[in-house]
């Protein structure tokens, strides 16, 4: 897949590989963007509703921090 983006953890050898809009949205995310403005931007770009992108980009971002990618409250 183009653009695909994939996480490695070293210690456990868990992967995390992400979709056409987890990669859309981790420009952002590695900018220290907020939820709110992934969700605008989730709104923005796949023209889905407000509810559904919100869901998306918190299980998004659940999955970045099990990975420690991000910190609780980033």
């Amino acid at each position: 897949m183009s653009g695909e983006i994939v996480a490695l953890d070293l210690d456990t050898s868990a992967y995390l590989s992400v979709n056409d809009t987890g990669s859309a949205l981790w420009p952002l995310v590695v900018a220290g963007t907020t939820e709110e403005r992934l969700v605008e931007e989730v709104v923005a770009r796949f023209d889905i509703d407000v509810e559904e992108a919100r869901r998306d980009v918190a299980a998004f971002v659940q999955s970045l921090r099990s990975f420690a990618l991000v910190e609780a409250g980033g």
